[in-house]
């Protein structure tokens, strides 16, 4: 009985720690698409500005 409360604990405690990484994960991914972004968009302005 012990030993089956203590694996439910376990696996309870690895769920929730990869779910907080997963949106940790998908957190930064999401940052790194939108600097991408950003940059491209820095890079058509100067374009932009350049041949004004």
């Amino acid at each position: 009985m012990l030993e089956a409360n203590l694996n439910q604990k376990t696996t309870m405690l690895i769920d929730v720690s990869f779910s907080e990484y997963s949106k940790e994960e998908g957190r930064s991914r999401t940052t790194n698409m939108l600097n991408e972004s950003g940059n491209k968009r820095q890079k058509m302005l100067l374009r932009i500005r350049g041949l004004v």
